[in-house]
């Protein structure tokens, strides 16, 4: 199994029901999300297989994209709160 990385996947699909079965996609893999932004957790064959899953769902005027999100708030929260801690 390959490496796993945090993507946040979005759409705006105008059909219905290819909007339910893209958010039934989604939720495969989501960790996280609301409405139509969802945190996945995505090897590199699962994001490529949900890439072309949503270029075959979308039509003329709709949106959909994952992007890949290297460094999460949390940890980089976590990074930049260590830089302030006293050394003994």
């Amino acid at each position: 199994m390959g490496t796993r990385s945090v993507f946040l996947v979005g759409y705006d699909i105008s059909d219905k029901t290819k909007r339910s079965a893209v958010l039934q996609e989604i939720k495969n893999y989501a960790i996280d999300g609301q409405k139509s932004a969802y945190e996945c957790w995505l090897t590199s064959s699962e994001s490529n297989s949900l890439h072309h899953f949503l270029a075959d769902s979308i039509e003329f005027g709709d949106v959909a994209c994952i992007i890949n999100i290297t460094r999460t708030y949390w940890q980089n929260l976590t990074k930049a709160s260590s830089l302030y801690e006293p050394t003994p």
